[in-house]
């Protein structure tokens, strides 16, 4: 069955927001090559290069980094496109990486940011001191690869392959990060498992006339500490996850967040708050300086459920219902992790939470004692409020919304008792209980503010009007029911 190569490459799925994926398929491929050598001293560079337009390279490296990336390089000291390696390469939909979450289709992602790639390799023939020479383009055309040159190199030539990926498409470009420093941290975040268990190779960001960032002292600058691990089990199905602390910075690395990795690589993230978390601080706190948290999961069951493009996962958000049998779905992974990351962060958590506390106790009394019930009545809702909102400053906000939702709450109530059929009470004594356990609730929320003092009044003199009806002996029971309704001396 004969492909069209160019409607593949069309038909491929990859959002503008994921326009380094190129670059961190280049980047897999040079790790895998390195560990395939078995290289103890293996490195790889990789090289920016910047649209040629507007500004000189002498007004500095700030003033650089306003230009688009057009084309970036990337290089290692790996084993090469043996024939192997170049066959595999050359077949789309290979299998040969499949072990390692390799799906055959990543590479085709270079074209699709990229007009097109160049490679050249020096790799070993055979094993031995024979070195061998490829020079080819990846194109985008029915016949994807164009031979240049393939031939001997010279005997016992340092082994070395790179990658060009030349032109960034318009759409790619706009989006793309232009700082060095943002693509080297989003390098770091992308091959996380690598740098937490030692496994990554020497790697550096090179770029004309500018000094070299080494993404190993990114990482150690990156983090608080190697990282806790943890599992968690669903249906049969184990999840592990690693929690550690990462700088915070305004722009970049401002909020804390989950990766969700497959084969060793990040798909999707998301991002968690005390929205998620109870009492979750926007920062963490740290010998004076400010971190977010990170956590990074990993299970074989993401392994089997990353779609074909490696940017998300083929998971439900729920499977609720189905009593067929216990499934897995984003639901449940998600509960399981706000878990762990809570256990976590226990200590900031309860500190935030005793902050937010007195907060909420100093606002109530300096500037809103009408809402002093809700803290002492109800504070299982005062719980609930983001820790967040305390930072912004909406204490009042938050309060009110409480008080609101309280009203509704007592409305609902009141409504079921004044619609009680009169048939349907056996005694004066049932529905003065009734009455006792509304009041209760409407004692602190009519003293909250006027108009509801208003609603309050409305409701004591329906309240009267219907128990005036009531009696076991036919008989009407004013005094009794009257001396029962201590707000009336109020009203």
């Amino acid at each position: 069955m004969k492909i069209n190569f160019p409607n593949y490459v069309e038909m491929l799925k990859l959002p503008t927001t994921k326009s380094l994926y190129p670059l961190f398929e280049a980047v897999s491929n040079s790790i895998d090559a390195i560990e395939e050598g078995e290289i103890s001293d293996g490195l790889i560079v990789i090289t920016l290069e910047r649209v040629p337009q507007g500004l000189l390279i002498e007004e500095g490296e700030e003033n650089r980094e306003l230009l688009p990336i057009q084309n970036i390089i990337v290089e290692d000291n790996g084993i090469g496109f043996i024939e192997a390696n170049f066959s595999a390469f050359s077949e789309l939909n290979t299998v040969v990486k499949k072990n390692r979450g390799g799906k055959g289709v990543g590479r085709v992602a270079w074209l699709k940011v990229f007009d097109f790639a160049e490679i050249q390799s020096v790799y070993s023939v055979n094993g031995n001191k024979q070195r061998g020479y490829r020079h080819f383009k990846f194109v985008c055309n029915e016949d994807a690869i164009e031979i240049i040159k393939n031939d001997y190199a010279e005997q016992n030539a340092q082994m070395r392959t790179t990658v060009y990926l030349v032109n960034c498409k318009n759409e790619y470009q706009e989006v793309m990060p232009r700082k060095r420093s943002i693509i080297a941290q989003d390098l770091v975040i992308q091959f996380l498992p690598y740098f937490m268990v030692g496994s990554m190779p020497g790697i550096v960001i090179k770029e004309d006339g500018l000094e070299e960032i080494d993404l190993w002292t990114v990482f150690e600058s990156y983090i608080s500490d190697k990282g806790k691990r943890e599992r968690f089990v669903i249906a049969n199905n184990e999840f592990n996850i690693t929690h550690t602390k990462t700088k915070y910075h305004s722009q970049r690395n401002k909020e804390h967040r989950i990766y969700y990795a497959a084969h060793g690589r990040v798909v999707e993230t998301h991002p968690i708050s005390s929205d998620n978390i109870a009492h979750l601080p926007s920062k963490l706190q740290i010998d004076e300086e400010e971190y977010v948290y990170v956590g990074y999961v990993e299970s074989n069951f993401l392994d089997q459920n990353v779609n074909q493009s490696r940017y998300t996962f083929d998971i439900p958000d729920s499977t609720e219902g189905d009593a067929l049998f216990e499934q897995v779905d984003w639901k449940a992974i998600e509960e399981n992790v706000n878990t762990s990351v809570g256990a976590y962060l226990g200590d900031y958590l309860e500190e935030a939470r005793k902050d937010k506390d007195e907060k909420i106790k100093k606002y109530i009394n300096d500037k809103a004692p009408n809402y002093s019930y809700i803290y002492t009545q109800h504070k299982d809702e005062v719980d609930k409020i983001p820790y967040r909102s305390i930072e912004k400053g909406n204490i009042g906000q938050e309060l009110a919304k409480i008080h609101m939702q309280l009203r509704e709450r007592f409305t609902e109530e009141a409504e079921k008792v004044l619609n009680i059929p009169d048939d349907q009470i056996n005694s004066t004594a049932e529905y003065k209980e009734k009455l006792n356990t509304l009041l209760e609730q409407l004692n602190p929320t009519g003293k909250a503010d006027l108009a509801e003092y208003i609603i309050h009044r409305k409701t004591i003199l329906h309240l009267l009007q219907r128990s005036l009806k009531i009696g076991d002996d036919k008989q009407f029971q004013r005094e009794d029911v009257i001396h029962s309704y201590d707000l009336l001396e109020k009203m």
